[in-house]
């Protein structure tokens, strides 16, 4: 589950997309063309599978491991991420 908060300037953050019955589809990180106002607010709460997702990621541009990396691939897998 991810916590998400409507903000006037979502470019600035992680943004949700969602589809036409409201389900999270998509995170993008700091968008230019914001699908949505919700941004994440930096709280998740996951279950133990997360940490096989982890283990593939690779790092991001910055040398990181993206938490966003991670839930879109959660999703891109179907698993349930809630909001």
């Amino acid at each position: 589950m991810v916590l998400l908060k409507e903000v006037e300037n979502p470019s600035g953050f992680g943004v949700a997309k969602f589809d036409e019955r409201g389900n999270l589809v998509k995170l993008i990180e700091k968008p230019k063309v914001s699908p949505s106002k919700y941004a994440l607010v930096g709280v998740y709460f996951f279950k133990p599978v997360v940490f096989d997702v982890i283990k593939e990621l690779k790092p991001s541009w910055r040398g990181e491991l993206e938490i966003t990396d991670t839930l879109q691939i959660m999703l891109e897998r179907n698993y349930r991420v809630g909001y």
